[in-house]
């Protein structure tokens, strides 16, 4: 437990390096005033085409309304999307992160534990992308054959 400090001085660097951006977005926008909120959206789990009931999972249709609320509210000056997810399915991966790109706000992705495959693919159509060192990233689309 000794190198406990470690984690504690990191996750202040991780939060502080958040809010550092969050500010430099916030004061990039014209006409923005102190009153304006930031939306957060969480993917967290598999990415599927449709709910379900046996594990955790995040759909397109979940994301594009939580994005339209965030776009239609002048008060909203960016996003924050948290990601926590394997990945899952391709259309669905794809559509998410098309929806993230087309976006007219600012979008930053801060991933955690894992976003990998489908949620590393919408992490990288953000405009900022953060991840703590420890976070496991990558892996859009890999294929492979053997003979």
């Amino acid at each position: 437990m000794k190198d406990g400090w470690k984690f504690f001085l990191g996750l202040g660097i991780g939060v502080g390096v958040i809010l550092v951006i969050m500010v430099f977005l916030l004061l990039s926008v014209p006409g923005i005033s102190l009153g304006s909120k930031i939306a957060v959206i969480n993917i967290r789990g598999t990415i599927t085409s449709t709910p379900s009931l046996l594990m955790e999972t995040v759909t397109p249709n979940d994301v594009f309304s939580m994005i339209k609320k965030a776009e239609d509210d002048p008060g909203i000056r960016g996003v924050l999307f948290e990601i926590n997810s394997p990945g899952g399915s391709v259309v669905a991966s794809r559509e998410i992160a098309h929806a993230v790109k087309n976006m007219r706000k600012p979008a930053v992705c801060w991933m955690g534990d894992v976003a990998a495959s489908g949620a590393y693919w919408i992490a990288s159509s953000c405009d900022y992308v953060m991840a703590d060192p420890l976070s496991l990233t990558g892996s859009i689309g890999v294929t492979s054959s053997y003979l």
